[in-house]
């Protein structure tokens, strides 16, 4: 069990790092020079260009919350399948409730740190 978690956690950085420098890639950029009006343009424009500190902030804190939906989704699998492999015996369902339980609770701690630190980053930076 250990090394299917070690796989998907490998699995996992690769993927996180992967898809961030595939997002690196600016596909419209010398079109935008010349179109910079262009809705296809003004959809790749971002705040990230200017360089200030609550966009930055703001990225560290998606990237944060991509993660944490991802392992929080394998915990929760990870608890139904030994919810299912129980076998009736209390103490392992109980375990695996509970599993559940704080995964789906971590992952409205999270949401709710995502919200607060998005107000402030929108409101006051």
């Amino acid at each position: 069990m250990i090394r299917v978690f070690k796989g998907l956690i490998l699995l996992l950085v690769l993927f996180v790092f992967a898809s961030s420098s595939v997002s690196a890639i600016d596909l419209f950029g010398d079109v935008c020079k010349d179109y910079p009006n262009d809705p296809t343009c003004q959809s790749t424009v971002t705040t990230d260009a200017r360089g200030d500190a609550g966009a930055k902030i703001k990225n560290v804190v998606d990237t944060l919350m991509y993660i944490i939906g991802i392992v929080s989704v394998i915990v929760i699998v990870y608890g139904g399948f030994r919810y299912v492999v129980a076998g009736g015996d209390t103490n392992s369902v109980s375990e695996a409730k509970n599993i559940i339980l704080y995964a789906v609770i971590g992952l409205f701690v999270a949401l709710a740190g995502y919200a607060i630190v998005n107000f402030v980053v929108t409101n006051l930076g």
